[in-house]
């Protein structure tokens, strides 16, 4: 599938407003290509440096030189877990699993290290809340080792550590944990409602279905059991590289975005349902 290049978004204004279309994380954007490509993406899309995290959270990395500078010394360094402070999260799917770091001194045969990711977690201690919902003010490496969650921003003085609640993990089924939890697991959080309540979203999903024209417009359909999601917008991933939003109208929701060759997947990103999955074919 070739998805729609910097260029085809500037141009594909008429098929859909690219406010409404969101591209997956950086590592999308790089593997699109760099260049001029990505630069007119980042004009289009509204690009540029990355904010400050709201929640104080930034992706944790270890570090290892797997190639030293032949030329000149590497500025690199080989060091356990720390926070990269360019790249603030909400949740570790927010971070890259892994990359490379290359030396300024020589790319070709300068210095190389490869990052693995900790997780996501603040930079500085702060409200740990453990199993028991009991408080410690902790670092995020201990919070995370004694299997807490780490608020970053907060300290226990003026924090309570919530309730678990409903998480729809699988589409479905039901388990009550705490929101960062159910974060980390997938899952759909349910807004602070119990199981018994039934808050998962998925029933209420007939199908996603979907079609593809002559130019490459693909429309996703969604319909719905009843008319109770009247008014709301739910929004489509498209092969995980992009999705947009729509509105739902009565039972069902509409929208096409242009442009794409190939086999499109389209699945329901929100409600998360990822077993509402549509595969249209674009000639």
């Amino acid at each position: 599938m070739k998805s729609i290049s910097a260029i085809a978004v500037a141009a594909a204004g008429l098929c859909v407003s690219t406010a409404s279309v969101h591209w997956h994380g950086a590592a999308s954007l790089a593997a699109m290509g760099a260049g001029q490509e990505e630069a007119a993406l980042s004009d289009v899309l509204g690009g540029g440096p990355a904010p400050a995290s709201a929640a104080g959270n930034y992706c944790w990395y270890s570090q290892e030189i797997v190639k030293s500078g032949r030329r000149c010394e590497c500025e690199l360094t080989d060091h356990d877990c720390e926070p990269d402070l360019e790249l603030p999260c909400e949740t570790e799917f927010d971070c890259d699993e892994g990359f490379r770091r290359f030396g300024n001194c020589d790319f070709k045969k300068g210095c190389i290290a490869e990052s693995q990711l900790c997780g996501c977690g603040p930079a500085e201690p702060s409200a740990c809340c453990l199993a028991d919902l009991s408080c410690e003010d902790l670092p995020f490496l201990e919070c995370q080792a004694r299997g807490g969650d780490s608020h970053g921003g907060q300290l226990c003085g003026d924090f309570t550590c919530p309730a678990p609640a409903a998480c729809c993990v699988n589409d479905r089924k039901c388990v009550e944990m705490t929101e960062m939890q159910c974060a980390r697991a997938d899952g759909a959080w349910g807004g602070g409602l119990a199981c018994q309540d039934e808050p998962c979203p998925c029933h209420d999903v007939r199908k996603v279905t979907g079609r593809c024209r002559k130019d490459g417009t693909v429309q996703a359909i969604v319909k719905f059991r009843n008319d109770e999601w009247d008014g709301r917008t739910i929004a489509v991933d498209v092969d995980g590289e992009l999705w947009f939003e729509l509105e739902v109208h009565g039972h069902i929701a509409r929208r096409s975005v242009c442009c794409f060759d190939g086999k499109v997947s389209l699945t329901l990103k929100n409600p998360s349902c990822r077993s509402k999955t549509a595969v249209v074919e674009c000639l």
